[in-house]
């Protein structure tokens, strides 16, 4: 497939996707969001890719939904909303698909963060990554508490998850910017580094990550998020389930040999 609105490429076992309108600030719009579905489709679909990076061209992530666009609430002259009620619930329910594709990722998934990131869609597609890495100066906001409505794409659920109730709720009522290092101390952000950083870091924490066997990696994912709902004694009978299976490959078995032998392991994928 061509891209206009984004860029993917493949090295070795990492995939990196660049958001790439960078005239608009990275902006979501419809062509982005179905752009994006179809990359995130071939990339679950790739079983020598571990891990995904998503990054922004430009000075920012993402400033949100294009306010261009017929994603963003629209008026006439009077100030009357055009397109809400049904007709915004629906579009919503078309946006979120994104988000969905994302938590549905077979792969590792990483953010990386520079200038501003809006909610809903920006933030929102960094907060249903597994992992974000920020610039310390980067901004985190969450505009629809200041204007009456719900904050959307997920971004109260994966917040409440991570930095707990009362601070979620206290972030998206004020709707006060947050920068990457606040982010960082938060708990939603794994590392904070100097901007000029982001990338040369995102890349690096891909690189450890996609060096695994690429069905352990898979499964270990499943394992930590599937735990979430689990008792301890079902999360330890899936652990024992999952290694059953994982020692039964040859990765598996390459692994510890190389793990005796004292050497790197060379992982092939089965």
């Amino acid at each position: 497939m061509t891209y206009r609105t984004i860029t993917c490429e493949i090295t070795g076992r990492v995939a990196r996707v660049t958001l790439n309108r960078p005239e608009k600030l990275n902006a979501l719009n419809a062509a982005m969001l179905e752009e994006l579905l179809a990359a995130f489709a071939d990339i679950a679909a790739n079983a020598d890719v571990n891990v995904m990076t998503i990054t922004g061209a430009g000075r920012g992530f993402c400033a949100g939904v294009d306010t261009a666009s017929d994603f963003f609430l629209q008026a006439d002259a009077k100030g009357k909303v055009l397109n809400g009620g049904r007709d915004f619930a629906v579009s919503l329910f078309s946006q979120h698909r994104m988000i969905k594709a994302l938590a549905d990722m077979p792969q590792i998934t990483i953010a990386g963060v520079h200038g501003i990131c809006v909610g809903g869609g920006g933030f929102g597609m960094a907060m249903a990554c597994d992992m974000r890495v920020a610039a310390d100066d980067a901004r985190f906001w969450m505009i629809p508490g200041k204007v009456g409505v719900v904050q959307d794409f997920g971004i109260p659920w994966y917040l409440e998850r991570l930095i707990g109730t009362a601070k979620t709720l206290e972030l998206l009522l004020t709707g006060e910017p947050v920068n990457g290092a606040q982010a960082a101390a938060l708990g939603f952000v794994n590392a904070a580094v100097v901007p000029e950083r982001v990338a040369a870091e995102t890349a690096a924490l891909a690189d450890k990550i996609a060096a695994g066997a690429p069905l352990g990696v898979r499964l270990l994912k499943q394992c930590v998020y599937r735990g979430l709902h689990l008792t301890i004694q079902e999360q330890l009978d899936t652990e024992a389930v999952t290694n059953g299976l994982l020692t039964s490959t040859e990765d598996g078995g390459e692994g510890f040999i190389a793990y005796r032998d004292k050497r790197a392991p060379r992982f092939t994928g089965r």
